[in-house]
């Protein structure tokens, strides 16, 4: 007898890490014979496009649920769950047949409704409202896909969320396509320091490169590559530098290019001052890199300090450039901790794995 086909909506998004999401799940999905998905995304041109109220208009929040509400409304089938992706979008299922359940990426609930004192009026109050809608609505879920520890534990301090079942669920890769490069050289006199992403300033490496030129560490025989479609100009500023190399363009359907720059890079940098994780940091490790992270949130679940990488201070780019030079001027380090990286991603950061902890959260068994 065959299984019976369980039909699973996917709500997600096009924009930045939650695109990584809604393309990696809807691609696990697929590749289950007892599964049929459907997905409604939303993107930049849906945000840009809809009309709200005044009051309303400056909240990115209640712009995806009013795209998403709009999308939604043409869905006529019943589904046997349904997985969204931002915290937003659980709003906006509310009305659909099936078991929802959350799958939070770069935030959690706790970074919703905060009742920050440099907030205006207004945007504290609807803050406030926010907050009590989510924990409201998150009631109702049956299951929750946390992509970190970090995430599960700080969702978890709400009343609403504590006794419901959930599983870690980080970004899996493909660990046949997503490795190192079987010859690549231990010791050679150029070093290639990769970063990758978008919103440049939040993730620290403007300031870095700025910290470079003001303390002559340019002058190392370092290159760093950066890959990113920020539109911010300071970026740009960069390009010029003999040491920087500037790469735009890429997108989730030039994963061999983006692959390949993983795998010619000798040291992943990811000096942020704010994020979860960063898909980036699974896809780094995977690859074999050592890794120089932002000890932040849930970096450390990627980063292990002296075993694959090295965590510092956000912000602290002295201390950043310090544990540059230790692996730059230590090969033995390098390939140490890059076997390191690799091995901790297959364990947990493979597509097998993610795919397991999506079955067993929809209830295909």
């Amino acid at each position: 007898m065959k299984p019976k086909i369980k039909k699973v909506l996917l709500v997600g998004s096009t924009i930045l890490g939650a695109a990584t999401a809604s393309n990696r799940i809807l691609a696990a999905l697929n590749e289950m014979d007892d599964i049929h998905a459907d997905s409604i995304l939303f993107s930049k041109k849906d945000l840009k496009a809809i009309q709200l109220p005044s009051v309303l208009n400056s909240s990115q929040a209640a712009k995806v649920y009013y795209v998403l509400k709009e999308k939604l409304s043409t869905v006529n089938e019943s589904y046997d769950a349904v997985i969204f992706i931002t915290i937003q979008a659980a709003l906006a299922v509310n009305h659909l047949k099936g078991k929802p359940m959350v799958s939070m990426r770069y935030d959690s609930l706790s970074s919703h409704g905060s009742l920050s004192s440099n907030k205006s009026l207004k945007d504290r109050a609807l803050d406030f409202v926010s907050k009590h809608i989510y924990q409201r609505t998150f009631k109702k879920i049956d299951y929750l896909l946390p992509h970190s520890h970090w995430c599960a534990k700080q969702n978890r301090h709400y009343s609403s969320l504590k006794n419901k079942p959930y599983s870690i669920c980080y970004t899996g890769l493909d660990e046949n396509r997503w490795k190192p490069l079987p010859n690549k050289t231990k010791q050679h006199d150029t070093i290639t320091v990769l970063f990758m992403g978008n919103d440049c300033r939040r993730k620290g490496i403007l300031d870095f490169f700025h910290y470079l030129h003001k303390n002559n560490g340019f002058s190392h025989g370092l290159k760093f590559k950066v890959l990113t479609n920020d539109p911010n100009k300071d970026i740009d500023q960069w390009a010029a530098h003999a040491s920087i190399t500037l790469v735009r363009g890429l997108t989730l359907d030039n994963q061999t290019e983006i692959i390949s720059a993983y795998q010619h890079a000798d040291i992943f940098l990811f000096p942020t001052f704010h994020d979860q994780m960063g898909n980036v940091l699974i896809e780094a490790s995977m690859v074999g890199l050592p890794i120089i992270a932002s000890d932040i949130a849930a970096v450390g679940e990627a980063v292990k300090d002296n075993v694959n990488g090295f965590l510092v201070q956000a912000g602290n780019f002295s201390a950043v450039y310090q544990k540059l030079m230790l692996l730059v001027n230590d090969s033995v380090l390098r390939q140490q901790f890059s076997e390191n990286s690799r091995a901790h991603a297959v364990q947990h950061f493979s597509k097998t794995h993610f795919i397991s902890v999506i079955r067993q959260a929809i209830g295909a068994t």
